[in-house]
């Protein structure tokens, strides 16, 4: 009987420990809501009072949630123009594969540089898969963010690039006025929405 009443009392104890914690944890909820709702709103009507041109900028790159995607990475593309560029090396020159290994960190490297570098007056593609977060972007704006690096300086310091964002040869196809971009600088600017169905080219 003793070992009953302890245990009773132990257990009216935790139950007593339990509640009050409970009700601190549901005050501090509440009084996180409200809070966030106030200044929500509060964000809200302030918003409302701004010229339409902040209006949209306040949506479209504050409050918004972001996310980022890259094209994937090219590493099996490169070793398999590196073998074949090696493969070559060897059978052109009939040297013993040991003598020529030591040329395959330049040999992928060439292959490399061919991959990235974008010559003047070409153009390169990237492919970028959106995954699933394509079925939310209906309707939605995308910011394209880019930044290069330059072999050469130019005069004035920048380089002009055209941008061609969306699915070639149909309507969901956009093109950029020319742009003066300075190298090594992140520049980002917005692409229309809808023209992108699952890849960017």
């Amino acid at each position: 009987m003793p070992d009953a009443g302890r245990g009773g009392e132990t257990h009216r104890a935790l139950q007593i420990w339990l509640g009050k914690w409970l009700g601190l944890i549901s005050l501090n909820a509440a009084l996180l809501a409200i809070s966030g709702a106030a200044v929500f709103f509060l964000l809200q009507w302030r918003a409302m009072r701004l010229p339409e041109g902040e209006q949209r900028i306040l949506r479209n790159e504050v409050l918004v949630a972001r996310s980022a995607v890259k094209e994937p990475t090219l590493e099996r593309e490169l070793e398999e123009e590196t073998n074949r560029r090696l493969k070559a090396a060897l059978e052109k020159a009939q040297a013993v594969r040991a003598g020529c290994q030591a040329d395959a960190p330049a040999n992928q490297g060439g292959a490399q540089a061919e991959v990235q570098i974008v010559s003047p007056g070409q153009y390169r593609p990237w492919e970028i898969d959106l995954g699933f977060a394509k079925h939310f972007l209906r309707g939605q704006p995308l910011f394209l963010r880019v930044k290069f690096n330059a072999a050469q300086k130019s005069p004035s310091g920048t380089f002009t690039a055209l941008w061609q964002v969306g699915v070639p040869d149909t309507a969901r196809f956009w093109q950029s006025e020319p742009m003066s971009l300075a190298p090594d600088t992140f520049h980002e600017f917005e692409v229309p929405p809808d023209l992108l169905d699952d890849k960017a080219c």
